[in-house]
């Protein structure tokens, strides 16, 4: 079992994260595509990018996936590998329930969320179970253990709030 960590790093890689941000927000509309899962187009639903759709732009998401991963691993003292990784919009209206990041069948051990901006309302994350709400600001990296831990992400009042999200497993190896 995976020991519950929880780690909030301040004014991480702030200037990649605004390079994603510009390059993640004047590229949107090009690199969306609607979910395959219907509940996933909800308009109250965020909306993911697959990092591997922002090639050949994202210079600095890539460095920041590749920082990210090192930063991870000396967090969780472990090697760790990605899962998965996605930009993430939340427009006006969009939120997130209370859930955890590693249900029956899912292979998670930790999360990650880079707040790639922070001209927004709203969007307050926070897990339910702890009483713990973070306020989103560019450059803060959130980090977590997928241990049955509940959080979900309060509405999006004005703006647009993106995220970097990313997901490990411990590395088999």
């Amino acid at each position: 079992m995976v020991c519950s960590m929880i780690t909030l790093l301040h004014n991480w890689n702030r200037e990649w994260c605004e390079q994603t941000f510009q390059e993640a927000h004047s590229n949107w509309n090009n690199l969306y595509v609607p979910h395959p899962i219907p509940h996933h187009n909800d308009p109250t639903f965020n909306k993911h990018v697959d990092v591997d759709r922002f090639k050949p732009h994202g210079y600095y998401l890539r460095n920041l996936i590749l920082d990210l991963h090192k930063t991870m691993e000396t967090v969780a003292t472990e090697p760790l590998e990605q899962v998965s990784a996605g930009v993430v919009r939340w427009d006006p209206g969009t939120f997130m329930k209370p859930h955890v990041d590693n249900p029956a069948g899912w292979f998670r051990d930790y999360a990650a969320i880079v707040y790639l901006n922070d001209d927004f309302e709203g969007g307050t994350f926070e897990f339910t179970d702890l009483e713990l709400e973070i306020k989103p600001k560019q450059g803060h990296c959130l980090m977590f253990s997928c241990d049955g831990q509940r959080h979900g992400v309060k509405a999006i009042t004005s703006g647009v709030r993106y995220t970097l999200s990313c997901w490990y497993q411990k590395n088999k190896r």
